[in-house]
């Protein structure tokens, strides 16, 4: 027995296996893993107790490869943004938001600068004062024989205001009535009236209403903006009314033509007529009555007048007895009440 032991030792420690656990692998048999088992409480108690235990430290950006470093100085700043322009929508009425945003310099409707409207007003004077009429063209009316008249016909446009506040002060030294028609709108015509008596201490009233004047030889009569004046004899006397119902004349209104017909009315042919600056050709009709009657037209000159449009229309017509700038007038009418002209 102790040599049958011995043997059994050597063999083992010269294979590694006993001779039993030889004899059990030349059968073949399943094998069965064995896992061990793992009390989970204990190991998540030390996980727990190990996160505890460890300082928490702040995450770390991990850097791009391809990102290269980028040194403050050479960062550039971002374009500012584009200005809003709206969009070109043809015929679509602009929106709430649209009419909200703000307009760009280059949409914006600037308004001119004052030194460039001064400057296109001294061109347009100097270009006046350079030009040379020649008035030589125009066929002048003859001075009737024995003209005096008894009434005068005032008449002007655009550009008239100043000159009449000017020169129906100077005329009113003629002691003849004057009948004035500026065109103006309603409210205009009572300022300017005012402003003549103020300043001149002159007998002016603007025909307006139901009221009625009788003429007085050193009174001034204004046609109220909107209506024509009208004249009337009644008796010994003559009577100035306001006439809503005719209808304009040239677009006028009040109108030149309406108030001079009623003037030819009362005083036949006895009537100085004078034509100031203004736009249009109101008066030129009534104007060849007048001087086919014996009555003499007078107008402002080409030179001195903002727009040439009513004086030239008579002009070409060739009823104007004379042309002149408006600072000579008075002068050439006192020539023409002493029998001078």
């Amino acid at each position: 027995n102790y040599s049958h032991a011995l043997e059994q030792k050597r063999s083992q420690l010269s294979t590694g296996r006993s001779p039993q656990e030889k004899k059990d692998n030349s059968q073949p048999h399943d094998v069965k893993k064995i896992t061990p088992r793992v009390n989970s409480a204990a190991v998540l108690d030390v996980k727990t107790t190990t996160e505890k235990n460890t300082p928490q430290t702040p995450p770390t950006r991990q850097k791009n490869k391809q990102e290269a470093p980028v040194e403050p100085a050479k960062i550039a700043k971002a374009p500012p943004k584009p200005a809003f322009v709206p969009m070109n929508t043809g015929n679509r009425a602009s929106t709430t938001a649209d009419r909200a945003r703000p307009k760009t310099q280059e949409t914006a409707k600037v308004p001119p600068k004052k030194e460039t409207v001064l400057k296109h007003k001294e061109i347009f004077i100097q270009a006046q004062k350079n030009t040379k009429f020649d008035e030589e063209k125009f066929t002048l009316r003859a001075m009737p024989k024995n003209f005096r008249p008894k009434a005068i016909a005032l008449g002007a446009s655009t550009g008239g205001p100043p000159l009449v506040q000017a020169l129906v002060p100077q005329l009113a030294t003629l002691n003849l009535p004057i009948f004035l028609t500026q065109h103006m709108p309603k409210f205009f015509t009572g300022v300017l009236a005012e402003q003549i008596a103020t300043r001149n201490q002159l007998k002016v009233h603007e025909v307006v209403g139901d009221k009625t004047f009788a003429v007085e030889n050193n009174g001034i009569y204004v046609a109220h903006g909107g209506s024509h004046m009208g004249l009337k004899r009644q008796g010994n006397q003559v009577i100035v009314f306001e006439d809503s119902a005719t209808p304009a004349e040239h677009c006028c209104k009040p109108s030149v033509e309406v108030m001079v017909r009623y003037m030819m009315d009362v005083y036949d042919k006895d009537i100085l007529m004078i034509v100031l600056t203004g736009m249009g050709r109101d008066g030129s009709n009534v104007a060849e009555t007048l001087a086919d009657k014996g009555g003499v037209v007078a107008v402002q000159d080409q030179a001195t007048s903002l727009i040439w449009g009513m004086p030239g229309s008579i002009m070409r017509k060739g009823c104007a007895t004379v042309a002149l700038p408006p600072d000579q007038i008075l002068a050439w009418c006192k020539k023409l009440m002493a029998g001078q002209v």
